[in-house]
């Protein structure tokens, strides 16, 4: 064996390095020995600089590392099983969390300058966030940065003066103040207190919609609905009523101009007409229009789907035709795919269904390899071998 030059050039099993009994070492085993004290101390030293990339190139000395630009990082390249280095940032690149980048709590994170993260590869490209240092900025008190405007925190290199907002008075600025000691007295409207879009008392005439709310039933009142005193609703205690007024539902005339009506909705809402959301239905015991099915087992919606292309290039998103809830699929070997949610799930337990096929030749069955809230990874099967899916289609629920 040669004399070595780098750290991957020598194992952890000793019998497989050099030199062995048989090696003629004669003359050479100097070098061996200042080998081996050079691999040492390159894993010790400040490996320079790297530029952000989709896959970080980290070289193959170096234990501390200054990352320049702001690329997305989505892994980081393969070197071996617990190597770990110290990455400092120079400027805001977002570390992307996948099963290759495995991040604190699962989550993206959006650098700033001099933070600073320990990385360690786990397995054979795959690296784990073992910890993030964020840099906090000296300038700032309570979200302010440093300035002499009014209402912000005074600093004077670096150090905060004594006199911290002094214009302040019980989370008021001095011109806020001014403004109100012009008020005397209690004043009798809303625009008493400064509040010029309001409406303040009975007789006053307001445009669009309004909404009350009550924390409990009101047990009198009524909200006028025109400009005659005969059209309002009211609240007697016992229902609602519509006292002088039609009704109309759907521009159908409902219920005559005479009287006193209560009105009530009890069963099934039949039909909702350009309806938009339903907030609520409480004690509904049918939706028809909800879909065709009959019986009385419950309908459960789908959480996130996606129908993709994953022939793409190893280590890079793949191209989504279409999908709902998927903010990329990515692709970490032969067959092996991420799929990354928008909008993280409840919980890692739930279910997968999918299929592929290869280009329209091939059937290939998805199988889930590991969960997570954030996303789910699957590795698409076919007789026994991990296959590319050139049409994979796959939908969660849970």
């Amino acid at each position: 064996m040669p004399i070595p030059s780098t750290i991957t050039d020598i194992f952890d099993t000793a019998a497989l390095n050099s030199p062995a009994g048989t090696d003629q070492v004669a003359g050479t085993i100097d070098d061996y020995l200042r080998a081996i004290q050079a691999i040492l101390k390159k894993q010790w030293i400040t490996g320079g600089s790297i530029a952000a990339a989709a896959t970080l190139p980290v070289p193959a000395a170096g234990m501390f590392l200054d990352v320049t630009g702001t690329a997305t990082i989505q892994q980081i390249a393969n070197s071996f099983d617990g190597r770990a280095v110290i990455l400092r940032f120079a400027a805001g690149s977002t570390l992307q969390h996948s099963a290759a980048l495995i991040m604190p709590g699962a989550a993206n994170i959006t650098t700033q300058a001099n933070d600073a993260g320990l990385f360690v590869q786990t397995a054979a490209g795959t690296w784990t966030c073992a910890g993030f240092s964020r840099t906090l900025n000296a300038d700032m008190v309570d979200g302010y940065h440093a300035g002499n405007a009014s209402g912000q925190v005074a600093v004077s290199n670096g150090t905060l003066c004594t006199n911290l907002n002094a214009d302040l008075l019980d989370g008021l600025h001095a011109a806020q103040i001014s403004a109100w000691s012009a008020i005397t007295g209690t004043p009798t409207t809303l625009s008493g207190y400064g509040i010029t879009n309001g409406v303040n008392k009975a007789g006053d005439t307001m445009t669009g919609d309004l909404t009350i709310s009550r924390t409990a039933t009101p047990t009198s009142g009524a909200v006028y609905l025109g400009n005659s005193a005969a059209r309002y609703l009211a609240y007697d205690g016992s229902s609602y009523l519509l006292p002088g007024a039609a009704l109309y539902v759907n521009g159908v005339q409902a219920v005559t101009n005479s009287g006193t009506w209560g009105i009530s909705i009890t069963g099934n809402a039949a039909t909702a007409t350009n309806a938009t959301s339903a907030t609520s239905a409480t004690s509904a015991t049918t939706a028809d229009k909800l879909s065709g099915s009959t019986g009385s087992a419950p309908h459960y919606s789908c959480r996130a789907w996606v129908d993709f292309n994953g022939a793409g290039s190893i280590g890079a998103n793949q191209t989504i035709n279409a999908s709902g809830n998927v903010s990329s699929v990515y692709k970490n070997a032969t067959g092996d795919y991420t799929i990354n949610f928008t909008t993280a799930l409840p919980a890692a337990s739930f279910a997968v269904s999918g299929t592929g096929d290869q280009n329209g030749t091939l059937g290939i069955v998805p199988i889930v390899v590991s969960k997570s809230s954030a996303s789910v990874r699957v590795k698409y099967m076919s007789y026994d071998a991990v296959r590319d899916v050139t049409l994979g289609s796959l939908a969660v629920f849970g």
